[in-house]
């Protein structure tokens, strides 16, 4: 194989010239080196005794100079640039899992960077660069974090903060405790270290070169605090998962030690099926495949497709299936009122953000809602300029009758979640069944007890009604789903349901 180095010759001129050499057994034997710098432009004899001599290595070697005089004129992070360009070693990592190796590339260019920032050169960057890839500290990020379908390996401390769909956590025979070296003692502002020195055994132990005195007891009172660090690992581990949680246990029931705090819940969990493992047949010979046979297979792949993608449950939103109810007509009308400012779902949020926000405080001042109002409209700066109309508004419910049974009730709630389950085949209401179950979710604007029971408001900022129309009529399947998902959950009767008109800040009752 070739080494090569850099080195500098002189010419007539004096002035110093840079030049990449090689040396190899095969050079040696050739009578010297070879100045890989050697252009093209030389005499065909020459040129043709390089390539008999270096054979394809010595475009290979041309293409390391010229990389090298690229360091003296460009600084060095746009070297590396022009290096991954041109030799395609960017595109070749992007054509990775998720571009894993490609990230990891462009991480190198802005290592490279800081460096120069920093003062040094080119042999302090590769360094830097070795460092780095030896250090477990150091994690390849992937050209498209956001990508689905994938699998990514993460250990807990890692793994904390994040969310996954199926969450496997593996190797359960993973739980080999690490010896103490360290205790700290934090008395006041005062922290105070006693440090065991010992040297790596076998299987993570530590052989003692040097220990405090009253060691064994420092040691019995860390391990308190090994153990809850280990109980909140546990704790990680158990909340990734957003739809499925899967913990792997091993047959032998004295190698399950990494998932053992799980043991007593695992008991009555269902067991996954795993397919076993078929031994492998012996080839056959191939044969000639018919066009009806390329056929029925593609129809039982798709087929087979089909059964696995089809959903075994699903979700819906109250409100989604009130907009899917809306004519035509109304659609065309709700668009119109989104051009205006004080029109559409923006504006929408925003009332409803104040009136939370009064029903949850009732002494709240106009300066507090305008404060809150000009959070709540950071995504939405084209509402700066109502947000006084929106503090009118809002005053002007707070002075309506409704509003004074809302602060004299004995409980109110305000923005109550819910999700209610419904069977396969099983109605809700007015809504269709579904031959999957279904999770019926959404959001009540109020709910307070009144002398008669519980009532339901929804706030509603509609600016017009068709004619005939009531708000009642536009909204009142919403308002059915309410008070049934109440009802439910709660097993109370819902005495009344209505809605809120903010523009004249009435409610009409169904």
């Amino acid at each position: 194989m070739a080494r090569f180095t850099a080195s500098s010759k002189v010419t007539a001129s004096g002035a110093p010239k840079r030049a990449v050499r090689t040396t190899s057994g095969a050079g040696v034997r050739a009578g010297g080196r070879a100045c890989a710098s050697a252009s093209a432009g030389e005499s065909p004899a020459a040129e043709a005794k390089l390539r008999k001599t270096w054979g394809p290595t010595l475009d290979a070697m041309r293409r390391l100079s010229e990389m090298t005089k690229l360091t003296w004129s460009l600084p060095m992070g746009a070297v590396v640039d022009r290096i991954l360009e041109d030799t395609g070693w960017l595109a070749l990592g992007g054509t990775t899992a998720n571009g894993a190796r490609a990230g990891h590339l462009l991480q190198a260019v802005d290592r490279v960077r800081q460096i120069v920032e920093d003062g040094g050169g080119l042999a302090a960057a590769a360094a830097a660069l070795a460092d780095d890839g030896q250090s477990s500290e150091s994690e390849a990020l992937p050209l498209e974090p956001g990508r689905r379908n994938v699998v990514r390996l993460m250990n807990l401390h890692k793994a904390k903060g994040l969310e996954a769909t199926v969450t496997f956590l593996a190797d359960p025979r993973g739980d080999r405790p690490f010896p103490i070296a360290l205790r700290v003692e934090r008395k006041g502002t005062r922290a105070v270290g006693h440090l065991r020195v010992a040297r790596k055994g076998l299987y993570n132990s530590l052989i003692t070169i040097g220990q405090p005195r009253n060691w064994a007891a420092f040691e019995e009172e860390e391990k308190k605090y090994v153990s809850a660090e280990r109980l909140r690992l546990m704790y990680v581990a158990a909340t990734r998962a957003k739809d499925l949680l899967v913990v792997c246990r091993s047959s032998k029931a004295s190698a399950n030690k990494a998932w053992d705090v799980f043991a007593p819940m695992l008991a009555k969990a269902p067991e996954l099926a795993i397919a076993k493992d078929h031994p492998k047949s012996a080839e056959t010979p191939a044969r000639k495949v018919s066009a009806t046979e390329r056929a029925a297979a593609a129809r039982a792949r798709e087929a087979a497709q089909g059964r696995l993608t089809a959903p075994s449950w699903a979700v819906a939103s109250v409100t989604g299936q009130a907009t899917g109810a809306k004519t035509e007509a109304q659609g065309a009308k709700a668009e119109a009122r989104s051009a205006k400012a004080d029109a559409g779902a923006a504006w929408g949020s925003l009332v409803h953000g104040l009136l939370e926000h009064l029903v949850r405080h009732q002494d709240a001042s106009r300066s507090d809602l305008e404060r809150l109002s000009r959070w709540l409209t950071v995504e939405a700066p084209e509402l700066r300029l109502v947000i006084p109309n929106a503090l009118d508004l809002v005053q002007q419910i707070a002075a309506a009758p409704f509003w004074k049974d809302i602060q004299q009730a004995e409980d109110v709630q305000a923005e109550v979640p819910f999700s209610v389950a419904i069977p396969a085949g099983k109605r809700f209401g007015d809504l269709e069944a579904s031959a999957v179950p279904t999770v019926l979710r959404g959001v009540i604007d109020v709910v307070y007890r009144a002398a008669d029971g519980w009532r339901i408001l929804d706030y509603k900022t509609d600016v017009s009604l068709a004619p005939g129309e009531t708000l009642v009529i536009r909204h009142g399947h919403q308002l059915e789903h309410y008070q049934r998902a109440f009802e439910q959950a709660t097993l109370e009767k819902v005495s009344g349901r209505g809605i809120v008109g903010t523009r004249v800040g009435k409610v009409e009752w169904a």
